[in-house]
């Protein structure tokens, strides 16, 4: 790397662009490799579908019910540790509150099953001083435990595909707000040298930020 010229290094953002803007599609085709073998009585994807169909149902906003359908996306790449690592993909789009409560849903979803096997269900009382605590818990309590039921009523992913289109939000102070939509913070620009990239989480869902 330390013999890249500037112009080697323009071709890597351009490359770089184009794998940011293929994530939407990686991130549907990584729901459809849900819909598998569960030990539940639904999919996994069928989980995330009516975990988004429940937060909807209670009136969250769009970003909110986006993380809801992608909560448990970090399954697909690593099970053991799936909250961390959907956190991290949506960490650059979402607010501090919805990415703190992906990362530890996890941990608090074990409320519900670590006395099974002799541990401390209450180990997310560790941070029962932080302000997304009570959160959290709602979203797990309300959402994401209760979203295993054959019968309930769950939207499809088709629906949901479009309205994620609106676009969430980014907790950063530097975004440019945009009807529903935030745009991704502006990078400096270098010798008038610019390259355009459309980034969305979702089809349709589309910020634009500027790399030099």
């Amino acid at each position: 790397m330390d013999q890249g010229t500037k112009e080697d290094y323009d071709l890597v953002s351009i490359h770089d662009s184009e794998n940011e803007r293929s994530l939407s599609n990686r991130v549907i085709q990584w729901l459809q490799m849900m819909d598998g073998d569960s030990p539940y009585q639904i999919s996994r994807l069928h989980h995330s579908l009516q975990t988004a169909t429940r937060a909807e149902e209670d009136g969250a906003d769009v970003e909110t019910i986006v993380c809801a359908l992608l909560h448990d996306i970090g399954d697909v790449i690593s099970p053991s540790n799936h909250s961390q690592v959907s956190a991290a993909l949506l960490r650059p789009y979402i607010n501090e509150k919805n990415y703190w409560i992906v990362l530890h849903h996890g941990l608090f979803q074990g409320y519900y099953w670590m006395h099974h096997y002799n541990e401390d269900r209450n180990v997310r009382d560790q941070y029962k001083d932080h302000p997304y605590y009570q959160d959290c818990i709602d979203f797990c309590s309300k959402w994401d435990q209760k979203s295993f039921d054959p019968g309930y009523k769950t939207t499809s992913l088709e629906y949901f595909i479009p309205m994620a289109g609106v676009g969430p939000s980014i907790a950063s102070g530097s975004q440019l707000k945009s009807g529903n939509c935030a745009d991704l913070p502006k990078a400096p620009i270098i010798k008038q040298i610019t390259i355009t990239v459309r980034l969305s989480i979702l089809p349709s869902n589309t910020f634009e930020k500027t790399l030099s």
